[in-house]
């Protein structure tokens, strides 16, 4: 085998294997979004929220003071989100990549909060905020209908209460006045049943539960139990 013929297979084995990895870190897709093309659609759609926030992460040189003192991130994240929406009708594989992008978009915020310690709240209004991008967006294209199987589960894994509260309060506000990128009000689909399975998914906290697991055999070993 030629030289260049053994350089091209490594990069594509080189790729295969990396992209094995970043698909086994993506959460898994929502009920509509789980046959093979739409898998497919919201994976990307899942990395491409993530690189997102990791963009705006990186242009505030990673300083975590700045996520919450510094406007930049917050108005560069929701600035990009705000301008996908989607159109009235769009098929299973462009909402399911919307949907990913969301997730991957919240999930990224996540990691920042583990990394972070101090912006529980400031994390919870922003996530607050995409899951009413995302609900509106979702509910004035589908009419309010079919929605269900379209949400996500949610991804907060760390602060709590400090986190949902926030989160909660600002899904329940900024839905009974977002406009949708193309016009139509999102008011008339708040209280719903869709609604309220959105704010719960979006904002639920689940704690990870290896980490507890390990808190309470350190906590035995410090007994002497």
């Amino acid at each position: 085998m030629g030289e260049r013929k053994r350089m091209y297979v490594g990069f594509v084995v080189a790729v295969l294997c990396i992209t094995g990895l970043l698909e086994s870190a993506i959460a898994a897709p929502p009920p509509a979004c789980q046959d093979d093309r739409n898998v497919r659609a919201y994976n990307l759609g899942y990395l491409k929220g993530g690189n997102i926030i990791e963009q705006a992460f990186n242009g505030i040189d990673r300083e975590c003071m700045a996520v919450v003192e510094d406007t930049y991130f917050k108005d560069t994240v929701i600035s990009v989100l705000q301008n996908l929406g989607l159109p009235e009708g769009a098929s299973s594989f462009v909402v399911c990549h919307y949907a990913g992008y969301i997730e991957g978009a919240s999930a990224k915020l996540q990691e920042i909060e583990d990394y972070c310690v101090g912006i529980c709240i400031q994390d919870g209004n922003m996530i607050g905020q995409i899951a009413t991008m995302f609900y509106c967006e979702l509910a004035t294209a589908l009419g309010g209908l079919g929605m269900a199987d379209y949400i996500p589960e949610g991804v907060l894994t760390t602060c709590g209460e400090a986190m949902v509260g926030a989160c909660e309060d600002t899904f329940a506000a900024e839905t009974a006045e977002y406009v949708s990128l193309f016009g139509d009000a999102c008011v008339d689909y708040t209280g719903t049943d869709e609604w309220s399975l959105a704010q719960h998914n979006q904002c639920v906290y689940n704690p990870v539960e290896e980490d507890t697991e390990t808190e309470e055999v350190d906590a035995g070993v410090d007994s002497g139990e």
